[in-house]
């Protein structure tokens, strides 16, 4: 029994997914008469599944703090899913005996932890095939569905096997179809955008996901009472879904949330592209007369003009407009669909204006930043931060700081020690509050170590440090400090197709990952182009983007025996891979020799190096099939047409020698082939006579 300990959890149940990361509070309490020390411990489950930041606190008579439980079930237990309880523990250092306990729990969520791709990520024309490819790391088989959709529903879709079956670190592939739909099929050249989802297989739909509840449709309707042809009808329905359905065919509304998604673009052509383009030329060279009328002009439209962000630190400003002619950002000329990234530091209002003849559309959007607190002090708390400007790379080693705190008041007292501005993941305090005497002195250690994964970027973290007084809540010092994340360019290199074959050239799809922290710009140069090289530089946010130096680094390609000449082909001269996205980039492979030749390999290596960028290459190889293997194809075809042609004009001479005096051996031939082989004979004999 522990009379003199309180201790609970908050929350009492846990639900993670395998390799995630998630977080309780202990709540412990003294409640006896002496000052203690109280160590937290765990039973009953692996080491290796929690870290504790603070495993021991010192509290005063009928005090309580908060201590941190980091759970991290380990990834092999992904294929383990269940609940697993365990008890957390509260021991008196003062008397052992004392000791309190609370349950907890953790529900590992099943995981589909798959890789979805298609390509290409865009087609033209009026109607588009894709390859749709999952990929499975884990050891066990997987079952999956495969669905597309569109917002509108304006696309119809066919896959050629729409169950698969992943095998083990294995992947496997799906061919999809998609064209416009009777409504759709009509019109210029119009771009729709698609999603494409996976999940896994379910024999029968749960049964809180048979109706939509936005529109109310019924995914699984049962026919059954119908005779004769109703359970046939039924059944059909059961295998078209295969369980509960990815997407509400009614409104497009996604219905399970464990699925992965990929989205696509279609672009529609025009029906004219089928006409005769001759007459079409004819018709676009007759320049009729222009007559403008300002007043009855359209109106520009603003689609959409919005704001996103996701640590309220940078902002992703994403615009959409028709019907004008120019486009202005505050000012400054933009196209007409497009986005930027911005990261102001203090409230700003960014205007969008589009202009047509004589009309005139403007939308303003106010983005606010985070606020921290004014740096403030008190007269009875002093703290100073040993360094208020830190450098760290993201998942690298902490960077340490030192933080004293001193007691400037009369009494002893407790104070707390938080941080705001940053993810509290990111530092580990050494304590999270110090009890003082007056006059005293204590130092908490701040470790910074921003984890390196999706969504932290590289830039400048401003951050402050409050000290609280526990007696005197309302006394306060805040200490101001700036947590600068330095930028590590990544970039991962993937060729697809790795084996292509051919008689001109070789396409590929260079595929640049980039998985580090900082952002990356490719702009090639029309130089560049013809020399298939690239240069990549690594951008800081917009304040600081003057005031640093860029990194360059090179996009190349080559093979052993140096018997091709690549291409580098890019939509825009600038393409920004944000961190933690992909571009993709197409290259085109020529062999040097010409049209005659055995067929050849080339091993083909694509790298991109330079200082400050880690990039490892990709490899992919291009099959050379010439027109002609050697010379003695063309001489026996040059021999066949030489007898070819003495065949022929021996056959002319033949038919040539049944003429008469009035007509030639051919009107003879068709006309009497009787009196021709008479008059061939007679002819034939005068040689002899």
């Amino acid at each position: 029994m522990a009379n003199n300990i309180g201790a609970s959890i908050e929350p009492e149940a846990v639900a993670l997914q395998a390799g995630a990361t998630g977080e309780v509070i202990a709540k412990v309490k003294n409640l006896g008469q002496t000052v203690d020390q109280f160590t937290l411990s765990i039973d009953g489950i692996d080491p290796s599944w929690y870290t504790l930041p603070v495993s021991s606190v010192a509290l005063f008579p009928n005090d309580q703090d908060d201590m941190r439980i980091i759970l991290h079930p380990p990834k092999a237990m992904e294929d383990k899913p269940g609940r697993y309880s365990f008890r957390v523990k509260i021991v008196s250092r003062e008397n052992p005996d004392e000791i309190a306990a609370a349950d907890l729990s953790i529900e590992i969520k099943p995981l589909l932890d798959l890789g979805l791709e298609i390509s290409p990520e865009q087609a033209v024309g009026r109607r588009a095939d894709y390859q749709v490819t999952v990929t499975n790391p884990h050891e066990s088989t997987a079952t999956v569905r495969l669905e597309a959709i569109d917002d509108r529903q304006r696309l119809r879709y066919r896959f050629d096997i729409k169950t698969l079956t992943v095998p083990g670190r294995g992947r496997a592939g799906a061919n999809l179809e998609v064209r416009p739909n009777w409504l759709a099929f009509f019109g210029g050249e119009k771009t729709f955008g698609f999603w494409v989802a996976t999940a896994r297989a379910e024999e029968e739909a749960r049964a809180d996901f048979r109706f939509c509840t936005r529109c109310g449709h019924e995914f699984l309707p049962s026919y059954d009472d119908i005779p004769v042809i109703g359970p046939w009808y039924s059944e059909r329905l059961r295998q078209r879904y295969g369980g509960t359905p990815i997407f509400c065919p009614g409104c497009s509304r996604r219905i399970r949330a464990d699925a992965l998604i990929a989205d696509a673009e279609f672009v529609r052509t025009s029906w004219t592209n089928s006409l005769p383009r001759l007459s079409l030329r004819r018709l676009r060279r007759i320049r009729f007369p222009r007559i403008r009328f300002p007043s009855y002009a359209r109106q520009p439209i603003i689609d959409t003009f919005k704001a996103t962000t996701e640590d309220e630190r940078e902002f992703i400003i994403a615009w959409s407009v028709k019907r004008a002619r120019k486009v202005e950002l505050n000012g400054e000329d933009v196209d007409a669909k497009g986005n930027v990234f911005v990261c102001p530091a203090e409230s700003t209002t960014y205007t969008l204006t589009a202009i047509n003849r004589g009309r005139t559309a403007s939308e303003a959007i106010e983005v606010h930043p985070l606020r921290l607190p004014q740096e403030t002090s008190s007269e009875r708390i002093g703290a100073v931060l040993s360094t208020r400007e830190i450098k760290v790379h993201a998942g690298s080693v902490p960077e340490p700081a030192m933080l004293q705190v001193q007691n400037l008041g009369d009494i002893v007292d407790k104070f707390s020690v938080g941080i705001e501005g940053i993810d509290e993941s990111w530092c580990i305090r050494s304590a999270s509050s110090v009890g003082l005497m007056p006059e005293a002195t204590d130092q908490v250690q701040l470790s910074f170590q921003p984890p390196k994964k999706e969504g932290v970027r590289a830039g400048n973290y401003p951050f402050v440090i409050s000290v609280r007084s526990q007696a005197a809540p309302e006394e306060v010092t805040i200490v101001a400090g700036q947590l600068e994340v330095l930028p590590a360019p990544e970039c991962r290199l993937e060729v697809r197709p790795v084996n292509v074959s051919g008689r001109r050239k070789g396409t590929f799809r260079v595929n640049i990952e980039n998985t580090g922290v900082s952002d990356v710009i490719l702009a090639p140069k029309a130089s560049e182009v013809r020399k298939s090289r690239f240069k990549f530089w690594t951008r800081r946010p917009k304040e600081t983007e003057k005031a640093r130096d860029t990194e360059q680094a090179q996009l190349k390609a080559t093979d052993l025996d140096e018997g091709c000449r690549f291409q580098f082909k890019t939509k825009r001269p600038e393409v920004t891979i944000r961190a933690w996205n992909t571009a993709e980039i197409r290259m085109i492979a020529r062999p040097k020799r010409g049209f005659m030749g055995e067929e050849k390999r080339y091993d083909i290596t694509v790298t991109a190096a330079g200082a400050g960028v880690n990039t490892q290459p990709a490899n992919c190889q291009l099959r050379h099939r010439p027109f002609i293997r050697s010379w003695k194809t063309i001489w026996r075809l040059f021999k066949f047409l030489v007898f070819v042609a003495i065949l022929a004009i021996l056959i002319w001479f033949v038919i040539h020698m049944g003429h008469d005096e009035e007509s030639t051996g051919w009107q003879v031939l068709t006309d009497d082939p009787g009196a021709w082989w008479k008059n061939l004979r007679e002819n034939i004999g005068g040689w002899f006579d």
